[in-house]
């Protein structure tokens, strides 16, 4: 089947010259001038504006790609997985929109807050798990533009993944969070176009590759994956986006605790529609005798007829989730570079000013060239988002979502950074403490949420008996 690159490359071509309208008002309103506008923007958003942006980064193209990938080769029961990913969102609208809008007034990062109830240490350590967490985050959104690209205009996947770094990161040191607001609305229309053209292309599927309903039924729950990784799984999808910067910072420029929650719950209930039906796609295409990285292009490249239709259709699939891969990695970029240069390198150097708009803009290039390094741990997404995930849930979730939710202060300075200290500990002595069937992000979670009760028990405890 040939396609006409010509019509391919159309939708993209389009795409580029808005983002560069884009940055040019940004750059020409001046509305970019310091580092907090940088790292922030104005604040005061809106839910629906807090919904499209949060929603476009969550869903962003690694969960889209590997949901149709991993139904159609392992089984519907995968999306389950994914569907306990966006539960956070409801959580985090219910129990934490009040606290976090309260607290993180005059804030930039994570690490600030918890500056603000511990000590320097405590920050830099927060800004160094944040700025890890961006690198391979950075690598999951790289591979799936890799992914992206190689399938559909047959590029290189190490040349993809340069292009894409570089590309972004360059773009990223414009506009800041003021580009990333304004992109991000943008991008959550090519994420509907997407659905519609998966959707429509899983039902045009050529007739000599008919939709093995026999087939369909027996590979519904079919899984070789043992309890404890299956276990580990759960924990993972369940907590590991859970209160991660890059959503954590649209509570800071919140409009309101209202619109906060507002925001999330919109969130939530899109991206539960969201994986159920691209895991309709992937389950309808078991049996079309095609599998393997980025099943739902090779659907779309399958299904019409019309060379002309098909080019079209690919040239906008690719430009949704190149779209969505700009969208994400512009929301990590900026989070990652704020903390570099706020909570890392601010604490390092004392000639860093927190406020310096330039020494962002370098911070997000080196968190794009340094990113690129994490896409060798693994060529499968999903593999490199769980390492994500467990850089970030035994150590800052559990301190994180007890300071935001805890009416009184903490009673040690210190318990913060030790219970993160514990529960890297945790996560890597997981084998040697004979608890091979215990996921060892769930061991890691659990030194970690034990050491900062028992300190703050203990400070506590010693505090009542000074006063006595």
């Amino acid at each position: 089947m040939e396609v006409n690159n010509l019509l391919m490359a159309a939708p993209i071509a389009l795409y580029v010259a808005f983002l560069i309208y884009v940055m040019a008002r940004l750059q020409l309103g001046h509305e970019v001038e310091s580092g907090k506008k940088f790292a922030i923007g104005s604040g005061n958003l809106r839910w629906k504006i807090i919904f499209a942006t949060t929603a476009a980064t969550m869903i962003g193209p690694a969960y889209s790609l590997a949901v149709v990938d991993k139904i159609n080769s392992t089984g519907l029961y995968f999306v389950f997985f994914y569907l306990l990913a966006t539960v956070q969102f409801f959580i985090f609208g219910k129990y934490f929109s009040a606290s976090i809008y309260e607290k993180s007034r005059n804030s930039k990062t994570i690490g600030q807050l918890f500056l603000k109830e511990f000590n320097k240490p405590t920050q830099l350590f927060v800004g160094l798990i944040t700025v890890a967490q961006a690198l391979a985050i950075v690598g999951v959104l790289c591979q799936a533009g890799a992914i992206v690209l190689n399938n559909i205009f047959g590029i290189e996947p190490s040349w993809a993944i340069i292009g894409i770094a570089v590309c972004v990161g360059f773009y990223s040191t414009i506009g800041g969070m003021p580009a990333v607001i304004k992109t991000d609305i943008a991008q959550f229309g090519l994420l509907l176009l997407a659905l519609i053209i998966g959707g429509i292309a899983i039902f045009q599927l050529p007739n000599t590759q008919p939709v093995n309903l026999s087939q369909l039924s027996s590979n519904l729950m079919v899984s070789d994956i043992e309890p404890k990784v299956l276990f580990g799984l759960c924990i993972a999808f369940l907590l590991g986006e859970a209160l991660i910067p890059a959503y954590a910072i649209r509570g800071f420029i919140g409009k309101s605790a209202m619109d906060i929650r507002k925001g999330f719950y919109a969130t939530g209930v899109f991206a539960t529609f969201w994986f159920i039906s691209l895991a309709i796609i992937g389950y309808l295409a078991v049996g079309t005798g095609l599998e393997g990285e980025g099943l739902l292009i090779k659907i779309v490249s399958t299904s019409f007829e019309n060379d002309a239709i098909r080019s079209i259709a690919l040239g906008i699939l690719a430009v949704s989730f190149l779209g969505v891969i700009m969208s994400t990695l512009d929301s990590i970029l900026n989070a990652g570079a704020v903390s570099l240069t706020t909570d890392v390198m601010a604490n390092v150097f004392k000639s860093v000013s927190t406020d310096d708009i330039n020494e962002q803009r370098k911070s997000v290039l080196v968190i794009a060239f340094l990113g690129i390094g994490f896409t060798a741990y693994s060529t499968d997404i999903v593999d490199i988002l769980l390492l994500a995930y467990a850089i970030w849930v035994p150590t800052v979730l559990f301190p994180f979502a007890y300071l935001l939710l805890s009416k009184q202060p903490f009673k040690n300075n210190w318990s913060a950074l030790i219970a993160m200290a514990m529960g890297i500990i945790g996560y890597n002595i997981n084998d040697l403490l004979s608890l091979s069937w215990l996921p060892a992000i769930l061991t890691g979670l659990v030194f970690n949420i034990v050491t900062l009760a028992s300190i703050e028990k203990l400070a506590s405890e010693s505090r009542i008996k000074e006063t006595d």
